[in-house]
């Protein structure tokens, strides 16, 4: 039987923590959402603010 190892924290975790996961918050000209995932602040690297 293999053992199974769990991490608390990833060894290449940076100081600014990435917390939300799913879609850019951003509304697009046409006023729909953003279809791209949003990374820590919520936003796309496009929309990012």
């Amino acid at each position: 039987m293999k053992a199974i190892r769990t991490f608390t924290s990833s060894p290449k975790s940076s100081s600014k923590a990435s917390t939300y996961v799913g879609q850019c918050k951003a509304l697009t000209k046409k006023g729909s959402r953003c279809k791209r995932s949003g990374n820590g602040n919520g936003y796309c690297w496009q929309h990012g603010k």
